[in-house]
């Protein structure tokens, strides 16, 4: 909750507002109306119950209701995905991608900043650590990531041991408008659709822990470059050969030729499948059909962090940026993973999207008044504390100066 200050002709009112989520969406309730600004500040009663409302705050100095502007919400959720990139060190796989083109802007920063924004809301900019990056240094960090694709895997699984149980591999058909024809060499541009269409492929393990990703045009995709792709993974990290998990209706000879879990009937032409699954066709035999549900179930919540976002109006998509889109989604898929198992080994379990809820409700409302900003502490959802708590990061005062806010 907090106090929000409205307009109205030459008076001021003032109202105790909640801040709630529906569909998506930060929506306001007016739960209190305390009536004009100027009545309040000569009210004894009200003046009493505000210095005891400030007491139990901690709040030591009077705030100027007269001169408060309206507030604005910041969420600070993203302090959690922060804390977990440097307690996992997974910028260290980054090290590769130093060098000259990087030395005019901090590239580990901006990618942070781009993994807390795939991860929890994409379109909203209102997160307090974080801050906008110029659309040049997102358009270089993306170009590096995309060169450096293969090195950065390596770095974070260097001499994996070899896996026993089944890789999984996702099939996730993608497309990307806004293109930068003139720079496409493997991927085919629809002229039609003005649009690009891919093809990607990400391996798992059946814990959901990310080995790689690699990304085709829908056109040339086939047995042919899967078949490639699974070679040099298995010539780096001695992988198993994997299970293929679509939703899609591929030809006969790509299923065929490898164990598959397909939400889609086999023999449904592609212009048939609408997207309605009624079950689950698989030609596993050696394996339970609850851990076959429970590895597909990991992989579809994957699937929404592969999803093109909205990154920058003026982005145009080139073949290296959307390769760097997916490193930035790979690397994603790893904090968030293990984010989800951090929880579980707190007793508390969850699914990414009720994390990326409960993460998204840490928020204040940030008011001015006179030259001094507080903070106004917005009660989040009941696994926020949780989350918090396994970070030992501690809840803020509820009003608090912002000069004096630190975690």
């Amino acid at each position: 909750m907090f106090i929000k200050v409205t307009k109205s002709s030459k008076n001021r009112y003032a109202q105790v507002v909640r801040a709630f989520r529906e569909n998506g969406k930060i929506k306001h309730e007016v739960l209190l109306n305390l009536g004009r600004t100027d009545y309040l500040s000569g009210n004894s009663g009200m003046q009493k119950m505000a210095l005891k409302l400030m007491e139990i705050a901690g709040v030591k100095e009077v705030i100027d209701i007269n001169r408060a502007e309206e507030a604005q919400i910041v969420k600070w959720g993203d302090i959690v995905y922060q804390k977990l990139w440097h307690e996992t060190r997974i910028g260290d796989s980054l090290n590769p991608c130093k060098g000259r083109e990087t030395t005019w802007f901090d590239f580990k920063k901006t990618c942070l900043y781009l993994l807390t924004r795939y991860l929890l809301t994409p379109e909203e900019d209102n997160y307090y650590f974080t801050a906008d990056i110029p659309i040049n240094q997102f358009y270089r960090t993306l170009d590096i990531l995309g060169q450096n694709k293969d090195l950065i895997e390596d770095e974070l699984f260097p001499g994996l041991e070899k896996l026993t149980q089944p890789v999984l591999c996702l099939l996730v058909p993608l497309s990307f408008k806004n293109i930068a024809v003139e720079t496409l060499k493997q991927l085919d541009y629809d002229p039609a659709l003005r649009q690009v269409k891919i093809m990607a492929m990400v391996f798992t393990d059946f814990t959901g822990r990310i080995l790689s990703q690699e990304i085709f045009s829908v056109r040339r995709f086939g047995k042919a470059s899967l078949v490639q792709c699974i070679a040099r993974l298995r010539r780096l990290y001695k992988l198993p050969p994997p299970i293929i998990v679509t939703d899609q209706a591929h030809e006969t000879e790509l299923l065929q030729a490898f164990q598959y879990i397909s939400s889609a009937p086999v023999d449904s032409p592609p212009d048939q499948v609408t997207g309605i699954h009624y079950g689950i066709k698989t030609n596993l035999r050696n394996q339970r059909p609850e851990d076959i549900l429970k590895s597909h179930h990991l992989l579809e919540q994957f699937r929404d962090t592969l999803q093109p976002k909205r990154t920058h109006p003026s982005l145009q998509w080139t073949e290296r940026r959307i390769k760097g889109h997916f490193v930035i989604g790979f690397l994603a898929g790893i904090l968030e993973n293990r984010l989800v198992k951090k929880m579980e080994r707190a007793g508390k379990k969850a699914s990414p999207a009720k994390i990326r809820e409960a993460l998204n409700s840490l928020q204040f409302a940030r008011f001015q008044t006179g030259d001094q900003s507080y903070l106004l502490r917005i009660s989040g959802q009941e696994m926020s504390p949780d989350i918090l708590r396994s970070f030992k990061i501690s809840q803020p005062q509820n009003i608090v100066p912002e000069e004096d806010f630190t975690l």
